[in-house]
């Protein structure tokens, strides 16, 4: 190792701390990577799914409920309100099967199963209501809104309920995992630097005593010439000729009376 050129070792330490560097470029990559991935789940898989599941209850609330009642009060009048109903329906079913096709976790699935009995169990008295403004039967519109509107969709207003706390805290979950992992890499970032740093400190100061006195030239031994300006040169035997002091140059160039 004394042995070695300035420039070997200089390179062993440059080497080192790009190593260091690159460790820690390639873990903030992965992290980005990880993260972006993360948030393209939440996105697809938690907020898409959020929004199809509110859109759903509101069909069922607004589209169907309020429509219902709207038409029993005479705010609407029967075809409206049969044409709200029967394309409340149409989009219902389109959302709910885009909803599915999802990656869907277990509590998800777990709530489908017990959401598809209920939506299927709608089905024949909507059937039945739309019946009923068809024909422009008041009595039985009052009867099916005071008996059965309620009892029948109330139940999957809570299951929907259910289904969008369920995307809340997996989006809390997922937000919870990228900061775990932000954090575990931050601190390996932090051990590589330190390591690195370490050890070209620790690299430096195993140098001899004696390599940077034994590399750098020996200014004194060099000859007056070589130590001295040409306009130095020109003056010295000169100022001696006129019985001046004679004087003398050392390598840094600056003259001292002798």
């Amino acid at each position: 190792m004394e042995s070695w050129k300035i420039r070997t070792h200089l390179l062993l330490l440059t080497t080192a701390l790009l190593l260091g560097l690159l460790c820690v470029g390639g873990l903030g990559l992965l992290g980005m990577q990880s993260a972006v991935r993360s948030l393209e789940t939440v996105y697809l898989d938690r907020v898409v799914p959020l929004r199809d599941l509110k859109k759903i209850a509101d069909l069922y609330a607004v589209n169907i409920v309020d429509a219902t009642h709207k038409a029993r009060n005479g705010n609407f009048t029967k075809t409206d309100s049969l044409s709200r109903i029967d394309q409340a329906q149409k989009e219902i079913d389109l959302t709910w099967q885009a909803y599915k096709s999802t990656q869907l976790i277990a509590a998800e699935t777990r709530l489908i199963a017990q959401i598809d009995p209920l939506m299927a169990a709608t089905r024949g008295p909507l059937q039945s209501l739309l019946g009923i403004l068809r024909q422009n039967d008041d009595v039985g519109l009052a009867r099916f809104s005071i008996e059965q509107l309620y009892p029948l969709f109330d139940p999957l207003s809570d299951k929907f309920a259910e289904l969008i706390e369920v995307q809340l805290l997996e989006a809390r979950n997922q937000f919870e995992q990228n900061h775990i992992a932000y954090t575990a890499n931050l601190r390996l970032c932090l051990l590589i630097l330190l390591l690195a740093t370490l050890a070209g400190a620790a690299y430096s100061s195993s140098f001899p005593d004696s390599w940077a006195c034994s590399s750098a030239p020996n200014l004194l031994s060099w000859p007056l010439s070589a130590r001295t300006s040409p306009m130095e040169n020109w003056l010295a035997p000169r100022m001696i000729g006129r019985n001046l002091q004679p004087v003398s140059c050392i390598p840094s160039r600056r003259c001292v009376i002798a």
